[in-house]
């Protein structure tokens, strides 16, 4: 059977990662063909002593834990794939936890399909407190929502697996390089566009990624990420990195330019459909998210 290293890039999420470690020690595979990978990115909170916990109580689970000074979300899943010694990677959001399952569908699957080089599957909410008035399914991807569909099946090469939930062969990254450190979470800074480069390379390579939905995880939502302030730093934050992400190619940035278009024009029809049905808190967020999204693109935001 195929080895797995779990790899978990944390900044400052004590309350969270806890359980999300103790997620990887309730998991169905034996620790024989897994084990955890703990990137701390410059942490000022107990993350140390949280993940010195785990391992404590955990003894029988191969860990390892690092500290990777370069601030960044994809700093710290590159340092994992440095560290790790499997086969396979899975990167862990250190808000989120998985299903008792998780590892053991995902290496089963990845062992008999060897010709994939990516797996994905479903990511749940989890809210702290209640889901706030604004919700769409078109904004529910904001905390990190994401269902591809009930069957196990290729992605589209328009659609890519999402943070919390992505697995890939290590063997990848020799072949397409490490994750683009100008893109993605950096410390408090709400960046993005990562995860969309890499699936990008992996296409470009005709290389095969998959959904599997029994592969489930589940997504905190801290009362703090559903307010308007978050939402707006975090929307600037996706309009940044896009410009970041096709910065120096004239037709990406075309196509980037088209598309934010093509969304202008969704987001109006569903305006009108929300507003219609009185339910004036969703339309009027999906428009102000497009806005501030769109700031963030063409640099206009202060």
């Amino acid at each position: 059977m195929l080895k797995i290293s779990a790899i978990v890039s944390t900044y400052n999420r004590e309350k969270f990662l806890e359980i999300a470690l103790e997620s990887l020690a309730r998991q169905t595979l034996s620790p024989e063909f897994f084990e955890v990978v703990v990137i701390n990115n410059n942490s000022t909170d107990n993350t140390e002593k949280v993940s010195n916990s785990f391992h404590e109580k955990y003894g029988n689970i191969p860990y390892k834990y690092f500290i990777e000074t370069d601030q960044g979300l994809s700093f710290g899943r590159n340092r994992g794939i440095k560290e790790s010694n499997a086969e396979l990677v899975t990167f862990i959001d250190d808000d989120a936890w998985l299903d008792k399952n998780f590892l053991k569908e995902v290496v089963e699957f990845m062992g008999d399909q060897t010709e994939v080089a990516s797996v994905g599957g479903t990511i749940l909410l989890d809210y702290e407190d209640k889901e706030p008035n604004w919700q769409t399914k078109y904004l529910a991807s904001l905390f990190g929502y994401f269902k591809y569909s009930d069957k196990t099946e290729p992605f589209r090469k328009t659609d890519y697996p999402r943070g919390s939930n992505m697995t890939f062969r290590k063997s990848v990254f020799t072949q397409i390089g490490d994750f683009n450190t100008t893109l993605g979470r950096i410390g408090k800074n709400l960046g993005g566009g990562e995860e969309k480069d890499i699936y990008q390379r992996i296409y470009a390579q005709n290389l095969s990624v998959y959904n599997l939905p029994t592969a489930i995880v589940h997504h905190a939502v801290p009362v703090t990420r559903t307010k308007i302030p978050f939402i707006r730093r975090q929307a600037i934050g996706v309009g940044i990195s896009e410009w970041y992400r096709v910065r120096g190619n004239a037709k990406m940035i075309f196509g980037r330019y088209l598309q934010e278009i093509i969304k202008w024009l969704a987001t109006i029809v569903l305006f009108l459909f929300y507003s219609l049905k009185l339910q004036f808190p969703k339309a009027l967020m999906l428009v102000r998210f497009r806005w501030w999204v769109s700031m963030g693109f063409l640099n206009i935001y202060n």
